[in-house]
């Protein structure tokens, strides 16, 4: 984390930044937390995450030729740049836009299919312009060409995340005879070794030791290649993988050069290590800007030297969130609650014991009923036992509601998937091609297993060495979690939201209408409430929604899941097949 002073404009306001920090960590370093409005009732929202998944902070560059919905928590800074909200008029904190929000009792899931269906000729005359004037994020960019080249490669194998699973492989193969390819998103390997303080040591060494070491060992392998800033999007038959090269990452774009290089790769195996995505919890008001998924909250910390709240609520329905804890008391803060919908006998030891040494308040078997707020959160309400609400004043809620494997790549493969009862999530059962998955996209969410996982799944390349490595685990070694999507609300009102697609605006409550309406099918359900429709497209909604309808349905997820599925990668082997067409 540099501290060289970047100068950047929101709004029109001029904020500082540290070098290598994205939009949304520098915004949060200087305390701005309202930053866009939802699309449909225009509700105030702020940064939920730290990643690609975001479905609420896209902001509009108008440096660079006005570009819309860039995800704030990707983007970095740069002197000089102007960025600007979206969906709000004439200004952020007073947008008129918010009148929907008011008369939200009647833009219910299925309001348009309802509504203009005459009188005759309304449509044409009257609906089409109105709706048009309204509709979409953002504004349109400004015209022009988009400059890139195309890069082919023939390799060995590639290795899709440099996280620590990735790192990992990559060590394995080190200085071998496998032509490697190693792509990483971000702009620095590492992944969760530098995102939160689950692992204390590795070897007797400090993690960032470790990962320096590790990145100089690969680079100095003639057989490995490293691509940073690359997201593949797609992985076709047979074997073929498209990835995109961000050349321009922390500097303005320059108009003489390609920004982007998209690359066009043929591999004999595949090997993914790109990670999981974290789920949240709907309950009343889970939209406020406040809200933050946990493991986010703690890579700002970690990554970005970034504190967004030194006394925030924690609300969680498994083992992840130790660490979240002892990054917060590691910096001289304290939680003001603990909320665990566990029974305290199945919370680790290891969590109580923290909670107990640093007096911070446990509600176990207890769960956020609903927050209050107008542009941010002020307050919590807690259910604790009994149904009795307990209300803690607070500007910030971090939430885990579990992990989703980042199986989108694995399913574009035509890769199989199975239901996981203990991880209450979809992992890889089996694979279509030559695809092998490594860490928590594979459904391994213990560390100290993962170097066995590596070994016995990489035993059948020819002259590698196991690995050996030993870990010191900070807090506890094994993943638990408990069943819960949406939590009871105590307020009965037509103004009451418990949101499940934040972008869209798509409440539990319309997925309940849809599925009374008929639409129980899940891809009906979802055209007919819009969920999962939006630009984030679903990353952190739609398990969630598959498990409130199977809830409703009495039916089990997976029954629910393959036709989603089908969809999902017929849909983004369409867009990755325009995009190129564009690039």
């Amino acid at each position: 984390m540099s501290e060289h002073k970047i100068y950047f404009k929101f709004d029109g306001k001029t904020y500082g930044g540290n070098e290598g920090d994205t939009i949304a960590a520098a915004l949060l370093r200087n305390n701005v937390k309202l930053v866009g409005r939802s699309f449909k009732y225009h509700r105030p929202r702020g940064i939920y995450t730290c990643g690609i998944e975001e479905p609420n902070a896209l902001v509009q560059i108008i440096n660079e030729h006005n570009e819309p919905n860039v995800r704030a928590t990707v983007k970095k800074i740069y002197e000089g740049m102007v960025v600007k909200s979206q969906n709000r008029w004439p200004s952020l904190k007073r947008d008129l836009g918010s009148i929907n929000n008011i008369l939200s009792p009647i833009f219910s899931a299925g309001f348009y299919y309802k509504t203009f269906m005459g009188p005759k000729g309304f449509w044409k005359n009257v609906y089409e312009p109105l709706i048009r004037r309204t509709a979409g994020l953002g504004k349109p960019p400004r015209e022009f060409k988009s400059k890139s080249i195309h890069l082919h490669h023939n390799v060995d194998i590639v290795i899709v995340g440099g996280g620590f699973s990735g790192l990992l492989a990559a060590k394995k193969l080190a200085a071998t005879n496998y032509d490697v390819l190693l792509i990483e998103r971000e702009d620095s390997l590492g992944g969760i070794l530098k995102n939160a303080k689950k692992i204390e040591s590795i070897n007797d060494q400090d993690p960032s030791d470790w990962i320096e070491k590790t990145e100089r060992l690969i680079q100095n392998s003639s057989n490995i290649k490293i691509l940073k800033n690359t997201l593949v999007t797609t992985y076709n038959f047979n074997d073929h993988l498209i990835a995109v090269e961000d050349k321009s990452v922390g500097k303005p774009q320059d108009n003489e050069k390609p920004e982007l290089v998209l690359h066009k790769i043929r591999t004999k195996r595949t090997i993914l290590a790109n990670g999981h995505i974290e789920r949240f919890i709907s309950f009343r008001n889970n939209d406020l800007p406040g809200v933050m998924l946990a493991a986010s909250f703690e890579k700002y910390i970690q990554r970005y030297g970034v504190v967004p709240e030194e006394s925030p609520v924690i609300f969680t329905n498994n083992s992840s969130t130790f660490s979240l804890v002892k990054s917060l008391v590691g910096l001289g803060h304290k939680p003001k609650a603990y909320v665990d919908v566990r029974d305290q006998k199945n919370i680790e030891k290891e969590t109580v014991e923290l909670l107990t040494n640093y007096n911070i308040p446990l509600y176990a078997n207890s769960e956020i009923e609903g927050c209050e707020g107008k542009n941010n959160i002020s307050e919590v309400s807690i259910r604790a036992k009994k149904n009795k609400i307990i209300k803690i004043k607070t500007s910030m809620l971090c939430v885990s509601g579990g992990f989703n494997p980042d199986i989108h790549l694995f399913t574009q493969s035509k890769g199989l998937l199975e239901w996981d009862e203990t991880l209450l999530a979809f992992k890889p059962e089996k694979t279509f091609q030559n695809t092998i998955t490594l860490g928590s996209v594979s459904g391994n969410f213990s560390y100290e297993k993962l170097v066995g996982e590596i070994n016995k799944k990489l035993d059948f390349l020819e002259g590698i060495n196991d690995l050996e490595i030993k870990l010191n685990i900070n807090g506890p070694k094994r993943f638990q979690i408990k069943e819960l999507w949406e939590t009871k609300r105590a307020k009965k009102s037509l103004w009451s939201k418990s949101f499940i697609d934040l972008q869209n605006d798509v409440t539990t409550k319309d997925l309940k209408q849809a599925v009374l309406e008929g639409f129980n099918r899940i891809e009906h359900l979802k055209r007919f409430t819009t969920n999962s429709m939006g630009t984030d497209q679903g990353k952190i909604s739609s398990i969630n929604a598959l498990g409130i309808v199977s809830r409703i349905l009495k039916k089990k997820c997976f029954r629910s899941w393959n036709n989603h599925l089908q969809t999902t990668i017929r849909t983004v082997k369409f867009l990755s097949h325009r995009w190129k067409k564009y690039l």
